[in-house]
């Protein structure tokens, strides 16, 4: 069990979408992808409705993090990826980053309409 947890925004489908490419990415199965929207994912006092609409969220021992922060520990950890992560802590692009994310997150207009389903692990192996 995982005791590192990505809640996404479940009445986005963009969000939805990301989503699915990390669990694809997260291939050792590091991290439990929630959508928001789903029973007991805001059971966490750290993560509110509010902070999983405005950004993804990374919930792991060591606290709370979101949107391009979010996304680049969770890239740290994938064998696919975490070669790349030290380019992502460099100070311009983090800058960029994280401008880039705040932007797309606050220009989506997708949070109408129900929630999305959950992800579908299947593909995964049982642990």
């Amino acid at each position: 069990m995982t005791d590192r947890t990505v809640i996404w925004d479940s009445h986005c489908s963009f969000c939805r979408r990301w989503a699915t490419v990390l669990t694809w990415i997260d291939v050792t199965g590091s991290h439990v992808f929630v959508g928001s929207a789903e029973l007991d994912a805001l059971n966490d006092p750290r993560v509110t409705a509010e902070d999983a609409y405005r950004a993804l969220q990374l919930l792991t021992p060591r606290g709370r993090f979101e949107g391009y922060d979010a996304i680049r520990r969770l890239l740290a950890r994938s064998p696919i990826t975490f070669w790349t992560a030290p380019l992502l802590w460099l100070p311009p692009v983090r800058t960029v980053g994280d401008r880039v994310y705040r932007r797309i997150a606050s220009s989506r207009t997708c949070a109408i309409g129900g929630p999305q389903p959950p992800l579908d692990h299947r593909w995964r192996r049982s642990r």
